[in-house]
């Protein structure tokens, strides 16, 4: 988990979230960007963009308005997701378990709980780099890099 939390932090460190919101079922779906320009309105910027989403966790934010996905409505849960946008990444942690905790600026997390894996072997949560490859964690810790066209169901697939 080492070089995943890597590749996490040089992604994502000074990021700003530029775009938030929730799909079906409340999976939250954020948008990171470095570009300052970006942030400042001018979406012909060249920066470098990667976009994360949550499928098979839990997620909760915790700040001046807070949410977890977990129990809370759907109101509660998009005023949380979108309290993220403009927030700039300050700090990672990504356990063992694949728990993901992202600290920003001006005491605002974000925590992505993958759900157990009796719940069945699934995508917990993935970033597509600016190169269009994904990241992605399994509920059970397993973490595969795969080309955007990959299906998900070969993400974690045995490659032996």
């Amino acid at each position: 988990m080492n070089q995943v939390r890597e590749l996490l932090e040089f992604q994502l460190h000074r990021s700003a979230v530029v775009s938030a919101w929730l799909g079906y079922g409340e999976p939250l779906f954020l948008e990171f960007t470095k570009s300052s320009r970006r942030e400042c309105g001018d979406s012909s910027a060249d920066s470098s963009e990667c976009k994360f989403e949550t499928n098979f966790a839990t997620w909760s934010v915790e700040g001046p308005i807070c949410g977890n996905s977990k129990g809370d409505n759907r109101d509660c849960l998009e005023s949380a997701c979108q309290s993220l946008v403009g927030a700039i990444v300050d700090d990672l942690e990504l356990s063992a378990d694949a728990v993901l905790t992202i600290r920003f600026e001006k005491d605002l997390v974000l925590r992505i709980i993958p759900w157990p894996v009796t719940d069945g072997h699934s995508d917990a949560w993935s970033l597509t780099l600016p190169d269009d490859t994904i990241l992605a964690v399994s509920n059970s810790g397993q973490v595969a890099i795969v080309e955007q066209h990959t299906p998900i169901k070969d993400w974690f697939a045995d490659k032996s």
